[in-house]
């Protein structure tokens, strides 16, 4: 059977971890990252590299991948990987320079409007057929909240689809989520999102997976599409 190695390109280090277990749930694998940049001596605290993290950083790799590749095609063929993910959270389209979120539900039209600003960055006319977008809705943090929040309106809720929500990460580091204990910390008034918090929170993602799928057709938009690439490729 195949090994196949791939490439993800992630808004950041916690987003690659998850998006890796998931990989390893669907594949035999090697998946590198490739943005935000890291190294062994730095690890996931470090210094992220010429382009940073977040949203920005993922928009900078694309568009400055031409600096060092003639297209993904020539990417593909030169680090010798099989597949590319980029990930990118749903919520970047409501950012002032960005400004493509559509009307929700369903949150399917503004992750393809999202899809169409990051072909753009990577001057592709076409998706290439080793590339596969990775768009969660509202963020990475709705597959978190669908699998550990059984217990509250926020699960499935039958008035307003969990991918309509906004900014799930705020929500699960909120003081008052119990469930049994908010599942993340902030600082700054952020979300602290931490290696050591998702190495517990992954998991039960994965041991969940069915219905996170169930509740975020989002999740299995990007399963779908990377085993149809994957299969594409075969």
């Amino acid at each position: 059977m195949k090994k196949w190695e791939i490439g993800i390109v992630a808004e950041g280090v916690t987003d690659f971890m998850l998006l890796r277990s998931l990989l390893n749930h669907f594949l035999d694998c090697n998946c590198q990252l490739i943005q935000p940049e890291t190294s062994e001596t730095q690890g996931f605290n470090g210094n992220q590299g010429a382009y940073g993290g977040g949203w920005k950083g993922v928009r900078a790799w694309c568009q400055n991948l031409t600096n060092d590749f003639e297209n993904l095609t020539d990417f593909f063929n030169k680090l010798n990987i099989d597949l590319l993910i980029i990930h990118i959270d749903a919520d970047v389209a409501r950012e002032a320079e960005i400004n493509c979120a559509k009307p929700c539900p369903p949150a399917q039209d503004t992750c393809e409007a999202l899809a169409q600003c990051v072909m753009t960055w990577l001057g592709e006319p076409l998706i290439n057929k080793k590339l596969v977008l990775c768009i969660p809705a509202d963020n990475t943090e709705a597959w978190i909240l669908a699998t550990h929040d059984i217990q509250t309106a926020y699960h499935d809720p039958p008035n307003k689809p969990l991918e309509c929500v906004n900014k799930p990460d705020m929500i699960i580091s909120n003081q008052r989520y119990k469930n049994p204990r908010r599942l993340l910390k902030r600082k700054d008034g952020k979300a602290k999102k931490t290696r050591r918090d998702y190495q517990q929170l992954i998991p039960v993602v994965l041991d969940n997976w069915e219905e996170v799928k169930r509740i975020c057709k989002q999740a299995a938009q990007f399963e779908n599409d990377l085993k149809a690439k994957v299969g594409g490729i075969e």
